[in-house]
């Protein structure tokens, strides 16, 4: 018999490009929280339609502690479970028997409950805490990027906006000022923010597109000695990412705080109200942009690339391109997902360099203060 205190359930379907997801909380402020995360990129639809699996999240202390016994007398098995550019999140697997496995994140007192016969993913936490809701939009967002791969999309590492009807990806690694050219480019008039840290590409009747992936936004604190009233904005908003917009249902706020690194962290809504700019959850590409940070105080210098030489540059900065395993397993709803080859990955990056406009942008200190230059490449 389930325990009183999740009985009562929230529900809502989600429905992100053809897939549609049923989600369910037996508390409401994460259900909230949860859509204005995902939002564009996830449509709320009604609950009348089909759903081709489960997310529920079950905010219960007895139930926790009754799972965690059930489990912890057998052996895990290491798995891969969430991918992020640079690594993968690893939780150990248990077998629960009838076809259910749990996995554990015991840092964060998390128990993911995976039944898959029925496609049904459970988020099992003592309370409503940041933890169970990164949990919540990390099973979604990785359902999302696998169903990409399965369609033969291809997921790019960068940040991505629409300016004056032209789709637009920054690229490149980490620390290449990809967050920090995306604020200044949505300070433009007819901007809009699609993603921050990554997006899926595709081809299709021989024009590219992507389509946004919600993540948290990073905000290093470089990039906020750039921007001193975006700065000072974000410290008066009093926002962190595991809230909502009008931050009222995790009790009182205090000031936020930076990471240990100096950095903060927005969901994508709170990060463009900040902007005062919108959103839009996908585009018709049309260019790409490298940019390299310098510590020099210089104008913007930019170069026009070959579509061979910005295939290079693309292919590097594919989602994990440094990795032999681009892709989990666990969150999938349509088996085993195949990766492609390294040829396959080169040819598919030149098909797409090919058919856009590619700049790389070495940036200084003071190329923000004057966008007048990247804006007439723009147009």
């Amino acid at each position: 018999m389930l325990p009183e205190s999740y009985k009562k359930n929230y529900n809502k379907i989600l429905t992100f490009k053809d897939i549609a997801i049923k989600v369910s909380s037996n508390i409401y402020s994460p259900l909230k929280w949860l859509e204005e995360f995902l939002s564009p990129s996830f449509v709320v639809n009604p609950n009348n339609i089909d759903s081709l699996c489960s997310v529920e999240l079950i905010c219960d202390e007895i139930l926790y502690i009754k799972s965690l016994n059930k489990i912890k007398q057998i052996s895990p098995e290491i798995k891969d479970v969430f991918a992020l550019d640079n690594r993968m999140i690893q939780l150990p697997m248990f077998n629960g028997g009838k076809d259910n496995k749990y996995l554990i994140d015991k840092e964060c007192e998390i128990l993911y409950k995976i039944e898959e016969e029925n496609k049904t993913f459970s988020v099992i936490s003592k309370n409503d805490s940041r933890f169970c809701r990164k949990a919540l939009m990390r099973i979604l967002r990785e359902i999302a990027m696998n169903h990409c791969l399965t369609l033969g999309h291809q997921l790019i590492h960068c940040a991505a906006l629409s300016y004056n009807n032209k789709g637009i990806l920054i690229t490149g690694p980490k620390g290449a000022g990809k967050t920090t050219l995306l604020i200044g480019l949505l300070q433009l008039k007819s901007s809009y923010y699609i993603a921050n840290d990554r997006a899926s590409v595709n081809i299709d009747n021989n024009i590219p597109s992507f389509q946004g992936i919600p993540t948290i936004v990073n905000i290093k604190k470089n990039t906020l000695k750039i921007f001193s009233e975006f700065h000072d904005n974000l410290l008066a908003s009093k926002y962190d990412y595991h809230m909502n917009l009008n931050k009222s249902d995790m009790g009182p706020t205090d000031n936020i705080q930076p990471d240990n690194l100096g950095n903060y962290s927005l969901n994508p809504l709170q990060f463009c109200k900040l902007l005062n700019t919108k959103q839009k959850p996908n585009a018709k590409l049309n260019i790409i942009i490298f940019p390299v940070i310098n510590n020099k105080k210089s104008t913007p210098e930019i170069v026009k690339l070959s579509p061979t030489e910005a295939s290079k540059e693309l292919t590097h900065s594919l989602y994990r391109s440094g990795s032999e395993f681009l892709n989990t397993q666990i969150f999938t709803l349509n088996g085993e997902i195949k990766s492609l080859e390294s040829k396959s990955r080169k040819d598919l990056c030149f098909k797409i360099t090919s058919k856009v406009q590619s700049y790389k942008i070495n940036l200084g200190v003071d190329s923000y203060k004057d966008l007048s230059l990247i804006n007439t490449m723009l147009n």
